[in-house]
């Protein structure tokens, strides 16, 4: 067993700790020489404890003695690690390295106080950074303060908890939605036939048909198919080209199929039958879109085949994404239930659909507004809504 750190390239700054542990040897980059340092102890003191099956003894060092910078250090690169999604977990490292230490890494945790956070989030507005990017710093930020908090005992109230991030009245979003039309849809799909049948094809009937995410699409396997209940059930997703858990709880889904995508995903297994025989595989089915080698495919590998469809096509340019944009505006311009496109989405609750997608609903001023100045047809009176005084 050994923890050492070094920096890989010398005179770099950038400080690595390096572990070999029950036959196994993994190294991770920390930052400066103090937080890499301070990771390296903690790790020598708690690695022993894992032969044994036992939990670390209570750290003694006291908030006082640490910086947040040190702590975040070790946290991002530890507990976060384990708990956090990769993607998340590599969203929140940039933010702690290019955020939150600049601002607050020499400061001691007991220090922060909930003035200074928000101070600090208000003043990000003038850099002209939007809401929601400042959000995803706050809530980074109170994370870690929740762990001093929870996990490691060092705070004893989370001073980032209850902050209020404001959305400026007007504030544009980052990218709206760009959907196709039916006539639109109709012509990528001819295109994407032409072009892409056994990949880009199937893929743009799914997602137009269903509303799913591209990288819930890239994981679907054969298993996931109900032929029976025409439905497809929603339980993994492709991001930073490994599988994952999907993006929420209520992204574990169970989504209709419509008897032309239906059509499509049988097409596309048949194809695969026929592709694993081809290649000596066998007839044992697995990935619904498999690289030639028999693997997933990711965004990245997908990206390139899709525009030289997208381009070939003429249109205004979309990225796959727009695929489910377009379900979901095409489905409420129909009047289909709000909360209905929601669940089928994966949606954690309608609000969030409505805010993304409110006008493509259908109008809400579709009444004759001139019948308010005829006499109504009713013969029963309108009942009072309120006490008789």
């Amino acid at each position: 067993m050994g923890v050492k750190i070094r920096e890989k390239i010398k005179g770099s700054g950038e400080w690595w700790v390096f572990v070999y542990y029950a036959g196994k040897y993994t190294s991770r980059k920390i930052g400066d020489k103090k937080a890499a340092i301070q990771v390296a102890k903690r790790l020598q003191a708690e690695l022993p404890l894992a032969s044994f099956n036992l939990s670390p003894l209570p750290h003694k060092t006291k908030s006082d003695d640490t910086s947040f910078g040190s702590y975040a250090m070790i946290w991002v690169e530890t507990r976060a690690r384990l708990s956090l999604k990769k993607s998340t977990h590599h969203g929140y490292r940039l933010i702690i390295q290019k955020h939150l230490i600049p601002k607050f890494g020499k400061i001691p945790l007991s220090a922060l106080t909930s003035m200074a956070i928000s101070a600090y989030i208000l003043s990000l507005y003038e850099t002209g950074m939007k809401s929601r990017t400042i959000r995803n710093i706050k809530n980074c930020l109170s994370t870690i303060l929740q762990s001093a908090v929870v996990d490691d005992g060092v705070l004893s109230v989370n001073p980032a908890r209850g902050i209020r991030v404001p959305s400026p009245e007007g504030e544009e979003a980052t990218r709206h939605p760009n959907p196709f039309t039916f006539d639109e849809r109709a012509h990528f799909e001819r295109m994407t036939h032409e072009r892409s049948p056994g990949l880009i094809y199937p893929i743009t009937v799914i997602g137009f048909r269903m509303g799913l995410r591209i990288g819930e699409i890239l994981a679907l396997k054969i298993g996931d198919i109900d032929f029976f209940n025409h439905n497809i059930h929603i339980t993994r997703s492709i991001g930073r080209d490994r599988v994952t858990t999907p993006k929420s709880r209520a992204s574990v889904r169970i989504v209709r199929m419509s008897p032309e995508a239906e059509q499509v995903v049988h097409q596309q297994i048949v194809r695969i039958k026929e592709f694993r025989l081809a290649k000596g595989w066998g007839t044992e089915m697995d990935w619904l879109f498999p690289t030639p080698s028999g693997g997933h495919y990711t965004y990245s590998g997908l990206i390139k085949a899709w525009n030289v469809v997208m381009e070939a096509s003429g249109m205004l340019r979309r990225t796959p994404h727009d695929l489910r944009h377009t379900y979901a505006t095409l489905r409420l311009s129909m009047g289909h239930p709000l909360a209905e496109v929601a669940k089928e989405m994966g949606h954690s609750n309608a609000k969030v659909t409505y805010e993304t997608y409110y006008k493509w609903m259908p109008s809400e001023s579709a009444s004759d507004i001139s019948e308010i100045d005829s006499k109504p047809s009713r013969t029963v009176p309108i009942p009072s809504q309120g006490k008789k005084r």
